[in-house]
């Protein structure tokens, strides 16, 4: 059924608390290039709807926010990538879950302009922290990062100058939010 379809997965991302770029993953038609998949892959609706956005259910109820103008830096470790199973099945197990209640707080800080930094926030980070040192070392040179979905690329809202990470991470500065679906800018 899908034999003309491409999935491109590179390994940029946040999710929705985090807002709303997850693995960004697309799926194309290789005739058409037209995109074959929206409203059938969970997050992958906020991806390809783009921009900023609230989503609710399995992401396929979307709210469309204004994009915040921030510089983003994506901070990898090159050989640790964790499933969304793994790390949903580890929260599902905690008993002390955090209750952060900042979205709303979120969805209001960009409504006005305003800086939301400190309404940023990835309950599934918790759930796999303690478990990898990479992303402990992640987290102890950038405290302000935040981790992107189930993990393990780490986010931070402005350029990095200097990498403190050795070679066993992947650090890209310069990127933006954008308004639109998908773009390699």
């Amino acid at each position: 059924m899908y034999d003309n379809v491409n999935i491109f997965q590179p390994m940029v991302g946040a999710d929705v608390p985090t807002l709303g770029l997850d693995n960004v993953s697309e799926a194309v038609n290789k005739d058409t290039g037209e995109i074959v998949t929206k409203g059938r892959l969970g997050n992958l609706n906020v991806c390809l709807a783009g921009g900023c956005n609230f989503a609710t259910s399995r992401g396929e109820i979307i709210k469309p926010l204004p994009v915040a103008d921030y510089d983003v830096t994506l901070i990898k470790p090159k050989n640790l990538g964790i499933s969304a199973k793994e790390a949903y099945a580890k929260y599902s197990m905690m008993r002390n879950k955090p209750n952060y209640s900042k979205t709303e707080n979120l969805m209001f800080a960009l409504l006005r302009e305003a800086d939301i930094k400190s309404f940023l926030y990835n309950d599934l980070e918790v759930a796999v922290f303690k478990d990898y040192k990479e992303l402990q070392k992640i987290k102890e040179a950038y405290p302000d990062s935040i981790m992107t979905g189930s993990g393990s690329t780490y986010f931070e809202l402005e350029n990095v100058k200097n990498s403190i990470l050795n070679e066993e991470y992947q650090v890209i500065n310069g990127i933006k939010f954008i308004n639109h679906g998908v773009c390699e800018c």
